[in-house]
């Protein structure tokens, strides 16, 4: 990756981290209102369903924080409320039993001898938008000045939300995006959270269910539309990666997808390596 690429790609992701902590906040302030705690959740990289074992002392200054998934099998996942007094923390101890199974975000990877900070206010960034499936909030980044666009991307994803349930955070990037462009991410963000779902219901904890999308997927779930006539792919693994990615949320691009494997490598046999090289010459120049 040449340095400009580089450069352009760790500011997108930086971008794509802090819209997502604004999500997560909104989602915080939403849930925890009662309590009139600050939101604080960074963000999520990582779903684990976790079988609660012993349930430490320590544990009891973040037991506000969880709230049972909207989607909760009855009987599965622990019913988590507070008491009658909306200002009172309740004891861990009240809120998780041992044995009981709770879907939960990695919010904060541990550092050193402090562990990982975790959350079931769960928030799943797309191309343009932020997923949040277990809050009823539609929200438009700051970024986005012009009332009349931010008027039109409300508009837009409202008319997408199931019978009010689960909320969105249009993120910048969505700026002059267009109606469909807005509703395939949409598509996509649910139909990811309805794996997620799924694969929760199945797995036995302790299990990772979901990670982060990795370099290609993003660039497939970002840059791939129905106007490709054909993806190429010069290595077997990623090329049963992507069909794997391809039938799990774009099932009707599965088939413009092609394995190379002619001896000339793939950026030389379509005269991208001479288009890069031009580029880097004219910047270096």
């Amino acid at each position: 990756m040449a340095p400009a690429e580089g450069a352009a790609a760790e500011t997108e992701e930086d971008t794509e981290e802090l819209e997502l902590e604004e999500a997560q906040a909104q989602a915080e302030a939403l849930l925890d209102a009662e309590a009139r705690e600050p939101a604080r959740w960074m963000r999520g990289r990582r779903f684990v369903l976790g079988g609660n074992g012993r349930i430490h002392a320590a544990c009891a200054a973040s037991a506000a924080r969880f709230r049972p998934p909207a989607w909760r099998t009855p009987g599965r996942w622990p019913a988590l409320s507070r008491g009658a007094n909306s200002q009172e923390v309740p004891k861990i101890s009240d809120l998780l039993k041992e044995g009981q199974e709770i879907l939960v975000q990695i919010a904060k990877e541990p550092i050193g001898k402090k562990g990982a900070r975790i959350t079931s206010h769960i928030a799943l960034p797309g191309r343009f938008l932020v997923y949040m499936p277990t809050v009823n909030h539609t929200g438009v980044s700051r970024k986005i000045a012009s009332d009349e666009e931010r008027q039109r991307l409300k508009r837009i994803v409202m008319s997408e939300r199931d019978n009010g349930h689960g909320g969105f955070i249009v993120r910048t990037a969505a700026q002059s995006a267009s109606e469909e462009e807005l509703r395939a991410d949409i598509r996509f963000l649910k139909g990811l959270w309805n794996d997620i779902k799924t694969r929760a219901e199945a797995s036995k904890p302790p299990a990772l269910i979901y990670h982060d999308l990795n370099v290609v997927e993003r660039v497939l779930r970002d840059q791939v539309t129905s106007d490709f006539s054909v993806i190429w792919v010069d290595t077997e693994p990623e090329y049963e990666r992507i069909l794997r990615f391809f039938n799990r949320f774009q099932p009707g691009l599965v088939k413009r997808v092609k394995l190379y494997t002619k001896e000339t490598p793939l950026f030389e046999q379509f005269g991208l390596k001479e288009e890069m090289d031009k580029a880097l010459k004219s910047k270096s120049g």
